[in-house]
C-alpha cells in the first residue's frame, strides 16, 4: 500500500498533462508499473523459496548445437521463452523453447521429433515452432509479445520490427490493458486466487513493453 500511494502522489504530480486522456494514460502506466514492482518482489522470494534444478544456458547450447547439427542452414531462429526465458524458472518449470525454420513441413517436424527425443529433461520440453511465412504474417499486436518474450539463442528476432506499427502496438496495449481490468475485477469477485494474480502481473509487464517500444 505505501508503495502504491506513492506511485499514485508521483502520478498526480507528473507535469505535462494537458488533458484528462493523458492523466490517465499516466495513471495507468504508474499503475502497471505498481503491478510489476509486485511481481519482482514476489519473484524474489519464490526463487529465495526454491528455484531451477537445472541449469538452462547448458541445456540450451547443447540443444542449439543438436539443431544445427540436424538442420543446419535451414534454421532462422532458436529462442527461450516462458519463465525460463524471465529467469523465474521453479523445479516444475516447463522449457518453453522457440523454433523458427526458413520453411517448415511435416518432414520438418518429424525429424524435429527425433532430436526432441534425444534431449535431456524432454519430459519439460515444449514451446512454439512455425515457418518464418507463418509467423510474418501474424498479427503485430501478437507479434510484439513474441518479440520482447522470446531471448534469441541463435538467429536474430529485428525483422519482426517492421511487422510491429503503431497502429498494432496501440491496439495491443488497449487489448492487454483491458484483459487485466476484467481479469482484475473477476478475481477479487469470484476466483480469489493466487495464480490468476501472477498471471496478471505477467500480463501488465508486456503492457509496459508495448508502452515504451510505442514511444
Amino acid at each position: 500500500r505505501a508503495r502504491f500511494s506513492q506511485i499514485c502522489c508521483a502520478a498526480a504530480a507528473a507535469d505535462g498533462l494537458e488533458s484528462l486522456e493523458e492523466h490517465t494514460v499516466k495513471s495507468l502506466f504508474f499503475a502497471i508499473s505498481f503491478l510489476a514492482v509486485v511481481f519482482v518482489d514476489r519473484l524474489w522470494h519464490m526463487r529465495k523459496e526454491g528455484g531451477m534444478d537445472m541449469d538452462i544456458r547448458v541445456w540450451m547450447q547443447e540443444f542449439v548445437k543438436r539443431m544445427e547439427a540436424v538442420f543446419g542452414e535451414e534454421l532462422w531462429l532458436i529462442g527461450l521463452q516462458g519463465s525460463y526465458g524471465r529467469q523465474e524458472a521453479t523445479a516444475e518449470s516447463d522449457i518453453d523453447v522457440v523454433v523458427i525454420w526458413k520453411t517448415c513441413d511435416m518432414e520438418t517436424l518429424e525429424r524435429y521429433a527425433q532430436v526432441m527425443a534425444t534431449l535431456p529433461e524432454r519430459e519439460k520440453l515444449c514451446g512454439f515452432v512455425s515457418g518464418l511465412d507463418e509467423l510474418l504474417h501474424w498479427d503485430g499486436a501478437d507479434l510484439l509479445s513474441f518479440y520482447y518474450d522470446t531471448t534469441p539463442w541463435l538467429g536474430s528476432l529485428e525483422l519482426l520490427r517492421d511487422k510491429i506499427t503503431a497502429d498494432t502496438v496501440q491496439r495491443g496495449i488497449h487489448r492487454g490493458v483491458c484483459d487485466i481490468y476484467h481479469a482484475c475485477v473477476h478475481n477479487l469477485l469470484h476466483e480469489k486466487s493466487d495464480a490468476v494474480l501472477r498471471e496478471g502481473y505477467k500480463s501488465a509487464v508486456f503492457v509496459i513493453q508495448a508502452i515504451f517500444f510505442l514511444r
